[in-house]
């Protein structure tokens, strides 16, 4: 068979991949029309702002608003104080065409649409390789290559269907000039590029998550998406400050570049005289002058010529400058595309950030189209910024470019010459200058808004800038193909030489191999050499010296083994032996420590690609895709292993026909049964030719029919191929296999035939006897008193349900050694004697069981396991319900972790009702609370929480060095946003384990195991607090030891003298330079100054303890969401809201100027500040308010009402802040004033030393902190509501639920199920007899004649009247799902059972087996009838019968990283038995777990059969009432 072309393998994959995504409809939503909701929200937050009369602002030549302009717009709206109203002010005068748009806020918007496709992508991905699927596909020789671009295909197509709604959404939407201004296609192709870039990126980060299974990491790989996703926007955002029109020269201060946010800034040197005044050099005179009114009524501000930037001058040089030699005219201040490129570093930082092209391109399409008579078409995309610039203008002027810098006058140009887009550069001047070095060319004078001889923070040109090279929109295009082509080549790298249990890890220098790129197609039939013949029994596979180990552990010491072509090869061991380990090393899942395998010839080692495509696989798990049919999971890997697209159809029929699935051909697999999943598998493994086969217990889980059906599909495709088979079952291996190989601890302990195995090994003949279970000890006794001379030769196995079995090593003549024939046949005489109370019996010769257990006895001895110790079936008595439990028999399980035979001489039993139970809610709360800490905290796997909060903690401390040294100004305060949501985003390391668990159904366990309502809320809400307490403790006790919180170092230094007076650095405490001290007043000698500083650390604590009570309710709030991962994205994209929440409010209160004075000013008259009239001996009541309204930064936090503190976010925000502000600190010249004078005259004041405390900050500080307990308290009334209405509902809210699925489901049911059969005539006595006694029972309870029952009508006082128990007239109706058409699963089922009784299910996969026990495990509701268990209704008193209850759920649900030993002692104290430790120890031995390297061994690294045990053992703790298994 010829392995599939690369281009087959990838539309296979292509074709797969668009299944999936059609089949999620909330995830095809969000991938198809993300964009247009992104859209609609841009065009809210960037619509036109037209000023006070609603039209557009008249410009000037420079771009700016027109001086006269404003002043007529002002003229009009002054009030009779000189006032503006506020929505007349004339800052609502927008200073461009798109002013909405340049703090980027509106293009952060558009690019949500992409990153919300890119956080899909993402998840799909990520849940691909976390399930090991793509492994799967790996190991049938998919192409690496094939997968990725597949996928990449897939959401490339969802993608452009996605930009194209955005595109259209841009056109239709009215009212907004930008996307007037610019070309369908651009808006089209800048969002689909980066919808690509941000899909291959997260193709990337799931192939570094791997199959890691942490939601903890998932949910902060989306939370660091989306936080990526926001950096251009705070990095454009905090270049762009508001503008004010009347300042026609405005220069912003800070910001070394993109001063006009996204996009350029037009400037004019234009100033007016009451604006500034300016020194001048007059060479008539030699002097220094200040200009007249007259010559600055047109005059021109400063701007250094491109001359001085040649050479640096002292202050004396600069002060000699002439008017001639300042630049006037029009000049441009850089946007964002110069700050993401202005250097090396930059760039690369900026490079690996989609969004940042995104933001770049979009800049350069809204700078362009901020004039009228610009529309940005496809003839500007290969244009810079620079270029663009000056082409808007003179669009705009409607004159060439080069006519832009015609002299308008003597005095310079109408355009800076050096460029159009400048980077005015804040430069540090050192207070010495050195020509080599050029610092600055800064004129002096009063020329602040340009250059402040004091900070020496001056605006010169850089040496790099002014810039032509910017990116322009084709390179941003360029920038983010190239991205893409990164990303998925990473992705594709990292996937396989970090594959985490997805295959084999290759070597990382393998790519450069030219090997590796050959896709050669392997025809098996002449792989191996034209000289060997072909037949059966030719060895095709050879192991040679095949070991691994794991660290210290040996799984595989050093064996050679070989395959044969046409032969079973069945591989048979105890759990742990070592067959899986040898079946994925020879299907290159695994690498080998040492040895290699030949695979025709190929070496596992070497060619691993080559041996994928002769191999199949079917696993001990399922891999199967959940929305994939049956057809489609056989097409798939048929057409990967190189069958012709023709030959599909009749191939796929074929297989299912064999496997017994054609009537399920077009059912998804997430609706199979296990049995039928099993049976897919096979036919994955098998299907295709594969000339390997590798069937890791292939019929685990199969009913008797279906493993037949197995059987005889695996005879007859073994023809041509080499099969190895591992299992458990004796019967299977003795029927298949040509060939037995029997492995113990790693090795190969023997192997040959199975009719040589047994000659060699095993006993001669053995009996099977069934008697009633009271004759069980009578007959033990007379088979030992018959062989008693010879009974070391016989083995005994019993069980107390009546089933006994003798095996005789040997059968001998007298004087030997064994069993003598006439004791034989005496006994075979009394079997057939009346007084024998035999019911059946029967005998067979050795069986292949034998042999297993006589080989390895002995390797299992050494193992310290005790296979001399006789040990009995696991047989227990069901107990009665709790209220009988102490009279109830306890279980009679062995110590050994083996099956092996049973000495009715020596069984020793566990009683678990030995162990006293005292069930509490407090009991259960801290185990709750214990199991959660321990799961985050201790272990390998809690090494991504402790990396995550520790890495936040540096943060948060390194924010508050950041603005300690930015203190006092206003800035600082949007800084907290990065402290406040990484305290946030604790949230989701809280919750990511309850979604964890309610996917993986540990939740639906820990339920049903008895953990009660009140106990989950205690026991979580004690989790959540503790957790977030100890971590705000942590990073806020850090954010407090920063400099930001010490008192602040007054002046001790001279500007004039100092350069650097006044400038703080990292480390440092914050510094009061000569620009940021506030001056109280000034008297004979004596000068006060003043500024903010914080009260202590207490109201650290008090912020902290407040915040930390939020959590509780919060948590609960956020995990009753339905789903896992889509869930948890919705849950860290409301945690980024929340934190960004109190800065949005924050600047929207900030900017609101006319708010802000109005504020202010209230609270001026309010504490008399304007009839303040201050000297040095009058202090008035109201001083330190005054001044505290004076010095502090925070207006924009004092006029913020209180109550906006109910989230907790904005309320962290504001009482940080205060804190912040809580003192005022007096300094003054003479320093002693200040504590001899000033501080004992303020005798209404709080004061101690220099520093009293600001009554309104504290005021508010307490106001705030009382809302955000009010806050707290919704939220856990909230979160209490949501608990007990969608987590654990009961009495009338499960009724009410019920019955709407039921609804819900009847109307999608068909006709034919809608209502129910009756009985057929046909039916068995015993079933009739069975329905009649469950009827006399119910019948005083039943509604009418028919027996119809309402399910809450039984006699609830009477519960043990009933058996443990009960279901009558039981219906069950699936509705239509996954291809399945509706299916009637259970039909008025009558069944009871009595305490003490054993009721087995059988049926054959798909007959309702599970599906009764679900229903009485309350996982499934019915369509109709009643079920109780121990009295209970199983509808609407779950959480009562749940602790009587015991439930082995069909699938194992454990902790894979905790060990045996803690989820035993969890669930021991769950149920409240008072000895946790000794009872899980006992249980453990019990069925075998109680060696100390398994007890205490990890879930995750349980064999199959050891996980199985683990949730046996689980149910049995507590003695439960009723068990179901």
């Amino acid at each position: 068979m010829l392995s599939a072309s690369w281009f087959n393998q990838f539309r296979v994959c292509f074709v797969k991949n668009g299944n999936i995504l059609l089949r999620r409809p909330v995830h095809l939503i969000l991938l198809l029309l993300s964009s247009v909701i992104s859209v609609v929200f841009a065009w809210l937050a960037g619509r036109d702002s037209r000023g006070p009369k609603g039209q557009w602002p008249q410009f000037n030549e420079c771009g700016q608003v027109d001086a006269f302009y404003y002043q007529s717009i002002s003229s009009e709206y002054f009030m009779q104080n000189g006032t503006l109203t506020a929505e007349d002010s004339p800052r609502e005068i927008p200073i461009s065409l798109n002013e909405a748009w340049r703090s980027g806020l509106p293009v952060f918007l558009m690019s949500l649409g992409p990153l919300v496709t890119g956080i899909s992508s993402f998840l799909f991905i990520r849940d691909e390789l976390a399930s090991q699927r793509w492994g799967y596909l790996r190991s049938a020789g998919l192409a690496d290559s094939a997968h990725w671009l597949s996928w990449l295909a897939a959401f490339a197509i969802t993608g452009l269907i996605n930009s194209l709604a955005g595109a259209v959404t841009v056109a239709s939407l009215p009212g907004i000039h930008t996307f007037s201004s610019v070309n369908f296609g651009l808006v089209f192709a800048t969002l689909w590029i980066l919808n690509l870039a941000l899909v291959s990126a997260s193709f990337f980060l799931a192939a570094l998550c791997g199959t890691i299974n942490s939601t903890t990491l998932t949910v902060f790989v989306i939370l660091a998406m989306m936080i990526a996703s926001c950096a251009p926007l705070i990095s454009t955002s905090s270049k762009s400050r508001p503008h004010d029109p009347g300042d026609s020269n405005n220069i912003y201060d800070g910001g070394t570049a993109g001063i006009g946010g996204i996009f350029w800034l037009y400037g004019s040197t234009e100033k007016s005289y009451n604006s500034y005044g300016a020194w001048f050099y007059d060479e008539e005179t030699g002097e220094s002058k200040f200009m007249e009114e007259d010559d600055l009524q047109q005059c021109q501000v400063p701007i250094v010529s491109d001359d001085q930037d040649f050479f640096p001058m002292d202050a004396t040089e600069r002060g000699m400058i002439s008017k001639e030699n300042f630049f006037q005219g029009c000049f441009i201040l850089s946007g964002a595309s110069s700050y993401f490129s202005r250097s090396a570093t930059s760039l690369l930082f900026w490079f690996f950030m989609p969004e940042s092209h995104f933001f770049m391109a979009w800049g350069n399409i809204v700078g362009y189209t901020s004039l009228p008579n610009n529309v940005f078409s496809v003839s500007q995309v290969g244009k810079s910024p620079e270029v663009l610039a000056k082409e808007s203008m003179a669009n705009f002027r409607g004159v060439s470019v080069d006519e832009l810098y015609s002299p308008r006058n003597t005095n310079g140009t109408s355009l800076f010459e050096q460029g159009s887009t400048i980077v005015l550069d804040n430069r540090d001047i050192p207070y010495s200058y050195y020509h080599e070095d050029p610092r600055s060319n800064c004129p002096s004078g009063n020329l602040s808004d340009l250059c402040n001889d004091y900070s020496k923070h001056c605006r010169s040109p850089t040496s790099d800038y002014p810039s032509s090279d910017s990116p322009s929109v084709f390179d941003c295009f360029g920038f983010l193909a190239t991205l893409v082509a990164i990303y998925t080549v990473l992705a594709a790298y990292v996937a396989q030489v970090l594959p985490m249990r997805n295959g084999a890890a290759i070597k990382m220098y393998s790519p450069l191999l030219p090997r590796y790129w050959k896709n050669e197609s392997i025809d098996i039939d002449t792989a191996q050499g034209e000289d060997e013949e072909e037949g059966r029994g030719l060895i095709r596979v050879q192991a040679v010296d095949v070991e691994k180990s794991y660290g210290q552990v040996k799984a595989l010491k050093p064996f050679s083994f070989d395959l044969r072509v046409g032969e079973i090869t069945a591989l048979l061991g105890h759990n742990g032996a070592g067959k899986t380990t040898f079946a994925n090393i020879l299907s290159c899942e695994q690498n080998t420590t040492g040895g290699d395998i030949l695979v025709f010839g190929h070496s596992i080692v070497d060619q691993p690609h080559r041996v994928r495509k002769m191999m199949g696989l079917c696993k001990q798990d399922d891999y199967l895709w959940p929305t994939l049919n049956v057809r489609e999971h056989l097409e798939i890997f048929g057409s990967i292993r190189g069958i012709f697209s023709s030959e599909i159809p009749e191939t796929v029929q074929k297989w299912l026909e064999s496997l017994d699935l054609d009537l399920v051909s077009s059912v998804y697999s997430s609706t199979l049964s296990g049995g039928m999943k099993r049976r897919l598998s096979v036919g994955m493994s098998t299907i295709g030719g594969a000339s390997v086969v590798c069937l890791d217990e292939p019929t685990t889980g199969m009913d008797p029919i279906s493993r037949r059906c197995v059987w005889k599909h695996i005879d007859e495709i073994k023809s041509d191929r080499v099969i190895l088979l591992t299992t458990h079952a004796m019967e299977e291996a003795d029927l298949l296999s040509d060939t037995v190989a029997i492995m113990c601890n790693g090795s190969l302990a023997a192997c040959g035939s199975p009719l040589e195995l047994k000659t060699q090994h095993g006993s001669a003949i053995q009996f099977q006897l069934t008697i009633k279970k009271e004759n069980v000890m009578n007959v033990l006794g007379e088979v030992k008193r018959q062989f008693k001379s010879c009974l070391d030769w016989v083995s005994i196995e019993a069980g107390d349900a009546g089933y006994l079995s003798l095996s005789y090593k040997r059968v001998c003549t007298e004087g030997e050694d064994g069993v003598p024939l006439t004791l034989l046949s005496n006994f075979i005489g009394w079997l057939e004697s009346n007084e024998a109370p035999i019911l059946e019996w029967g005998f067979s010769n050795r069986s292949l069981e034998e042999v297993f257990l006589e080989v390895t006895k002995t390797a299992m001895s050494s193992r310290d396991i005790a296979f001399t110790q006789k040990k009995g079936c696991c047989c227990w008595k069901i107990n009665t319900p709790i209220s009988a439990e102490k009279e109830a028999a306890g279980a009679n399980l062995a110590k050994s972790s083996n099956d092996s035979e049973i000495n009715s001489t020596q069984q020793p039993r566990a009683n678990f009702s030995d162990y006293e139970r005292k069930l509490s809610s407090t009991t259960q709360a801290l185990a709750i609370f214990r199991v959660y800490m321990l799961r985050s905290f201790t272990g390998r796997p809690s090494l991504i929480n402790w990396i995550l909060l520790i890495t936040f903690k540096f943060l948060i401390a390194v924010t508050g060095f950041w603005m300690a040294i930015l203190w006092p100004n206003e800035g600082i305060y949007p800084i907290l946003t990065l402290p406040i949501l990484l305290l946030t985003a604790s949230l989701l390391a809280i919750v990511s384990p309850i979604y964890s668990d309610r996917h993986s159904g540990a939740f639906k366990m820990m339920e049903l195991q008895g953990m009660s309502c009140n106990s989950f809320i205690l026991g979580f809400s004690m989790y959540s607090i503790v957790v977030q307490l100890s971590f705000c403790f942590t990073a806020l006790s850090l954010f407090y030891a920063t400099p930001l919180f010490r008192d602040a170092e007054t002046p001790t230094c001279d500007a004039s003298i100092d350069s650097n007076c006044g400038l703080a650095s990292f480390g440092s405490k914050p510094y009061v330079s000569p620009y940021n001290q506030i001056l109280v007043f000034s008297g004979d000698d004596v000068q006060v100054f003043a500024h903010m500083g914080s009260e202590g650390y207490w109201m650290i604590l008090i912020i902290i303890l407040t915040y930390s009570m939020t959590f509780p309710g919060a948590a609960l709030s956020s995990y009753f969401l339905p789903g896992h991962r889509l869930a948890l994205m919705i849950v860290a994209l409301t945690v980024i809201l929340a934190s960004v929440t109190p800065i949005i409010h924050y600047a929207s209160t900030f900017f609101d100027y006319n708010f802000i004075h109005d504020c202010i000013q209230n609270m001026d008259e309010a504490y008399r500040c304007p009839q303040m009239d201050i000297s040095q001996d009058d202090f008035f009541g109201g001083f330190v308010d005054c001044m505290g309204l004076r010095v502090s930064s925070a207006s924009g936090i004092i006029c913020t009402p209180p109550y906006v503190s109910m989230l907790p976010q904005v309320g962290l925000f504001n009482t940080l802040a205060l804190s912040l502000s809580s003192r005022i600190v007096f300094y003054s010249e003479p320093p002693n004033y200040v504590e001899d004078v000033l501080i004992p005259s303020l005798e209404h004041a709080s004061c101690s030393g220099n520093s009293c405390r600001w009554s309104v900050a504290m005021e508010l500080y307490w106001k705030n902190i009382g809302f955000m307990i009010l806050g707290a308290a919704l939220l856990v009334i909230w979160g209490l509501l949501a608990t007990r209405i969608f987590i654990f509902p009961s009495g009338f809210i499960l009724l009410a639920r019920n019955a709407i699925n039921r609804r819900y489901a009847n109307k999608r049911n068909s006709n034919e199920c809608d209502s129910p059969t009756f009985i057929s005539d046909d039916e068995l006595p015993e079933v009739e007899a069975e329905r009649k006694k469950v009827i006399s029972m119910i019948a005083q309870d039943v509604k009418d004649a028919s027996y119809q029952i309402e399910r809450s009508n039984y006699r609830k006082c009477d519960r043990e009247s009933y058996p443990l128990v009960l279901m009558h007239k039981i219906r069950k109706v699936f509705p239509p799902l996954g291809g399945a058409p509706s299916k009637v699963a259970l039909e008025s089922f009558d069944v009871h059972v009595e305490s003490g009784e054993v009721l087995g299910l059988l049926g054959k996969n798909g007959a309702g087996k599970t599906t009764v026990l679900r229903i009485l495990a309350g996982n499934e509701y019915a369509s109709s009838g009643i079920g109780l268990v121990s009295g209970f209704n199983v509808e609407t008193e779950q959480e009562q019968l749940y602790h009587h209850l015991g439930y082995c759920q069909q699938f194992d649900c454990i902790w894979k990283d905790q060990s045996v030993k803690r989820h035993l002692e969890f669930f021991a104290k769950l149920k409240g038995i008072v000895n946790p430790n000794d009872a899980a120890k006992e249980i453990a031995t019990a069925v075998g777990l109680g060696a100390p390297d398994v007890y205490n061994r990890d879930g995750g690294k349980l064999s199959g059969g050891m996980r199985r045990r683990l949730s046996i053992a689980v149910s049995l703790l507590g003695s439960p009432g009723v068990l179901l298994l």
